[in-house]
């Protein structure tokens, strides 16, 4: 009789350590869901178009992914921000290429993903796994 239920245990905890497993293979699969964020500049000197894929933390707002990015790469991902109390940051400048807005020049850096122009900024604004986030100098 004891030989049987140790058998029988064994099998259970072999089971069980199965399904955990798979379990946690679930798990790992959720949390490894990527979004593309790409720094593209074709309008002033230097120019650059360069991309990154993060992994998706759910509820992070854009701009800890620029943070990133940036601890990841700063020759590739540097940055500038603006905090404003009541909007979030406004990004100046990517490798040191700041947008201008003045009588001779108009240019900022436009947020867009897969589906166009976000309606927020990077303080905001959450990825979605499978995201393609771009921000381009563009002329206003």
């Amino acid at each position: 009789m004891m030989e049987t239920l140790t058998r029988c245990g064994v099998i259970v905890t072999c089971l069980l350590s199965v399904l955990s497993l798979h379990s946690t293979s679930a798990g790992v699969f959720r949390f490894n869901r990527n979004f593309n964020m790409t720094v593209t500049n074709s309008r002033k000197t230097p120019m650059f178009n360069n991309s990154i894929t993060h992994p998706i933390k759910p509820g992070s707002p854009l701009i800890d992914y620029l943070e990133k990015a940036c601890e990841i790469d700063q020759s590739k991902f540097k940055f500038t921000v603006t905090y404003f109390a009541k909007l979030g940051y406004f990004v100046n400048a990517f490798n040191d290429v700041y947008s201008v807005w003045n009588a001779t020049e108009k240019n900022y850096w436009r947020i867009s993903n897969q589906n166009g122009s976000l309606p927020v900024g990077v303080s905001t604004y959450i990825p979605k796994s499978g995201d393609r986030v771009v921000f381009e100098l563009v002329s206003g």
